[in-house]
């Protein structure tokens, strides 16, 4: 093709317009190409890439303009689980796309066989990046092979933004990568968390704050007054109360035990006496 000043390449075909006539663009046979793109009318013959396929438009100006009110394009990532991944044959793995209403997405990642897919390292998850727009239509198919060493997979047409997983031994797309795995049998393991207290290799530091800690020694307040070895000083502008004059205690007095029996002692014999008397002056009289 010829280059044009401003920038555009042009050919000049000896066809007409029809449903037969298609056109692919490539870099020169170094492994890059459109996709089919037929020209049915030949007032849409200036074609434009918009980021994610070749676009036919009527002028250049139009085509442009496409470029001037286009938006940002966003891509969404697919992964790949390849359960070949310990077979050489597979250790590389390449996705290809085609689709559309009129093929505008063939090759939208590229010619056969496709983008090469990055590998997550240690693991066997492949991934790749897909224009969301593209994908959004509903039309794509999806071809994952060994990087064009000869092997691919069926057809996954299934393709929508929410499912976008998928594995070696199914043409079904998962919404994520434990569906995947759980879809393989193979157990989840999940990540310890270094910031969890439970985790019993997790040492939590002890709080240098804490009173409960029999470690930490909670400095005395040295405005407790009811801290046994903190003495609280006497305000010296305080008046202090005059101390209440006590009381003699009155004298005990002591009387001898002797000078309380002798009297008994005196009266009991002067009673015996007199007893012993009148015993003696009936007896008399009974006798004598």
């Amino acid at each position: 093709m010829t280059q044009e000043e401003d920038g555009w390449y042009k050919i000049v075909l000896n066809a007409g317009a029809s449903e037969d006539l298609n056109i692919i663009f490539n870099n020169g046979n170094n492994g890059k190409q459109t996709s089919d793109m037929k020209i049915t009318d030949m007032k849409y013959r200036f074609f434009l890439h918009n980021g994610i396929s070749f676009q036919k438009y009527g002028s250049k100006k139009d085509a442009l303009a496409a470029i001037a009110t286009g938006e940002d394009v966003s891509y969404t990532t697919v992964y790949f689980y390849n359960e070949q991944a310990k077979d050489e044959a597979w250790e590389n793995v390449a996705l290809y796309i085609y689709g559309g209403e009129n093929g505008e997405y063939n090759n939208l990642i590229g010619g056969w066989p496709g983008k090469s897919m990055d590998r997550e390292e240690g693991t066997n998850w492949y991934s790749v990046e897909v224009p969301t727009k593209a994908i959004e239509t509903g039309t794509l198919t999806y071809i994952f092979n060994n990087n064009g060493a000869g092997s691919q997979l069926a057809d996954n047409k299934n393709i929508t933004v929410e499912k976008s997983f998928f594995t070696s031994s199914s043409t079904d797309s998962f919404e994520s990568k434990e569906d995947v795995l759980k879809f393989l049998g193979i157990e989840v393991v999940e990540p310890e968390d270094p910031t969890n207290p439970d985790d019993p290799g997790q040492v939590e530091p002890e709080d240098p704050t804490n009173p409960d800690d029999p470690g930490q020694v909670e400095p005395e307040d040295p405005t407790n007054p009811d801290d046994p070895g903190q003495v609280e000083p006497t305000d010296p502008t305080e008046p202090t109360q005059p101390e209440e004059p006590t009381q003699p205690e009155k004298p005990v007095v002591i009387i001898p035990i002797a000078k309380i029996i002798a009297p008994v002692v005196k009266v009991v014999k002067t009673v015996v006496k007199a007893v012993v008397s009148v015993a003696a002056s009936i007896l008399k009289r009974l006798f004598w």
